[in-house]
């Protein structure tokens, strides 16, 4: 049913193989990681790196970024209208907070375009079950080699339409990139702000 020839958006991708399932499982209800303690820790060589959060992902280089722990408690103020619209091209008048309860988001409207959006979503759901139900709806997962941590993009049958970005920072938090049409930024752009926003949320190393 899904056509399974692949695409390239932004350099080369590789495809992803999961299972189909009969159904898609959502969980309702905010779960947010216990917090500990990020920093800098000493690995067996006694080499200063940077210490992982597992509840969150997140590493000391995030903390000392922005003054928190952990991606999502403010997602328009973490991620300014200013910083989406260099990333973008867009110019991005207004946002809104788009928050639930299974996670929190923030929503960028172009000025010249203000009934389409681009979204950014972080959600307390379970990642694994995101990946069987895009599947399920026929849709294939492939990856982008500049993304630095773990994560998906679900394309469409068509094998062109991006249906999001999924950044995955633990097995039960993820971050979605999304827009609510093509119209409003195209496959290419929508994949490269997920780049962007991954190397936000989690830096590389040089």
């Amino acid at each position: 049913m899904t056509d399974r020839s692949a695409i390239k958006i932004g350099g080369e991708m590789k495809w992803m193989k999961t299972v189909v399932v009969g159904s898609v499982i959502v969980l309702a209800g905010c779960q947010p990681g216990t917090k500990t303690e990020a920093g800098r820790v000493e690995d067996q060589t006694g080499k200063e790196i940077d210490k992982v959060d597992e509840n969150t992902g997140q590493t000391g280089h995030y903390l000392a970024a922005t003054g928190q722990e952990s991606f999502g408690l403010d997602v328009c103020n973490e991620l300014t209208k200013e910083w989406i619209g260099e990333k973008t091209g867009l110019i991005i008048g207004e946002t809104k907070d788009f928050s639930n309860n299974s996670g929190t988001g923030c929503e960028y409207y172009p000025s010249d375009n203000p009934e389409q959006y681009v979204t950014v979503v972080v959600s307390y759901l379970e990642a694994e079950n995101q990946k069987k139900g895009q599947e399920f709806l026929g849709r294939s997962l492939i990856a982008d080699p500049r993304i630095p941590m773990d994560h998906f993009i679900a394309v469409q049958e068509d094998g062109q339409t991006v249906n999001g970005v999924y950044l995955v920072l633990d097995p039960k938090k993820f971050v979605r990139v999304d827009r609510s049409s093509t119209k409003v930024i195209d496959d290419q752009g929508i994949v490269n702000l997920g780049v962007e926003v991954a190397k936000f949320i989690k830096p590389v190393s040089n």
